[in-house]
């Protein structure tokens, strides 16, 4: 929630986008790194599992530190700021009151659009977490894949992942400079790229080759992560002075969506003993999302009266 707050207020709308994807892409940098720093101190160091702990929370430290002394809530209380870059931002945002009062926690459970941001994270989030549960186990049980390449395969979702965020973020913010509509460049970008990730699964799961599956569940997860960028970015353009609590809101129900889905999948595969209804399933979700997407308005304020601007004409 931090890292959005901040977001919003110190870039102006239409960098937004942008730096979502980096904030995505990161998180996924950081994914792929820590198992090649631990596996490198375990081989290189022979440390025990208690000292790689203290040496993987080494940067985490050093960023709280440098964190706490260089960043500011506000571009105005930021020293290195000069005038033309607050009117840089300040031209480009929206407007915001100066202080937030306690959040509307009616208005926003009322609120369908709130719903819809909700349940499109919420089925994204558990899609994507078979990539990180039940992905390597999928490739040691494919037809072909050798055990020594597992590693290396099972590491190609979170680099596509790093790619599609970054690409996603630049586009949305080029779409919305090009046409000023969020209609294009959030909601149409999310639908498009959810859609196209949705054939991607259904192609690798129709697939006799395992080589052409991988590589259809890959292009599936750039697309995937180039229309996710709109997820972030809409809690900022919607969410208003309350951008915190509407984050924090969509991000736990995306907990939710990924806490359930291995329990889904590592049930389906015991009962079908067969991949490919996982892949479907998945498939399906993200059909799911691309509904949640199509009937958001993504215009306005979530907190814009009256509520009749929830849903799309």
């Amino acid at each position: 929630p931090g890292a959005v707050i901040g977001l919003r207020k110190w870039l102006p709308l239409t960098r937004r986008a942008f730096a979502s994807g980096m904030l995505s892409s990161f998180m996924s940098v950081g994914a792929v790194l820590a198992p090649l720093v631990a596996g490198a101190l375990l081989d290189w160091g022979h440390f025990t599992w208690r000292q790689i702990f203290l040496w993987l929370s080494l940067p985490g430290v050093t960023w709280a530190l440098v964190y706490f002394f260089w960043y500011r809530d506000s571009p105005a209380e930021h020293t290195s700021v000069n005038d033309g870059e607050r009117a840089l931002i300040a031209a480009g945002g929206d407007a915001e009151p100066s202080h937030a009062s306690r959040a509307p926690w009616l208005h926003l459970a009322l609120s369908v659009r709130m719903w819809l941001i909700c349940a499109q994270h919420f089925f994204r989030a558990a899609a994507q977490v078979f990539f990180g549960t039940w992905f390597a186990t999928f490739l040691r049980e494919s037809p072909g894949i050798s055990a020594k390449h597992v590693a290396v395969l099972a590491s190609l979702p979170p680099l596509v992942l790093i790619l599609g965020a970054t690409c996603g973020g630049i586009v949305s913010d080029w779409l919305l400079q090009r046409t000023g509509s969020r209609r294009v460049s959030r909601q149409a970008l999310a639908v498009v790229n959810m859609l196209l990730c949705a054939a991607m699964f259904v192609a690798a799961a129709v697939s006799d080759d395992s080589r052409i599956r991988i590589a259809l569940i890959c292009i599936g997860c750039f697309w995937m992560a180039m229309g996710g960028v709109s997820s972030y970015t809409i809690t900022m353009d919607m969410g208003g002075p309350y951008v915190g609590t509407v984050f924090s809101a969509m991000n736990m129900c995306g907990s939710f969506g990924a806490a359930a889905f291995p329990l889904y999948a590592g049930w389906l595969v015991d009962v079908t003993h067969n991949w490919n209804y996982v892949l479907l399933s998945i498939a399906v979700i993200y059909l799911a999302a691309a509904a949640c997407w199509a009937c958001l308005n993504p215009e306005g304020s979530l907190f814009d009266a009256p509520s009749a601007k929830d849903l799309n004409a």
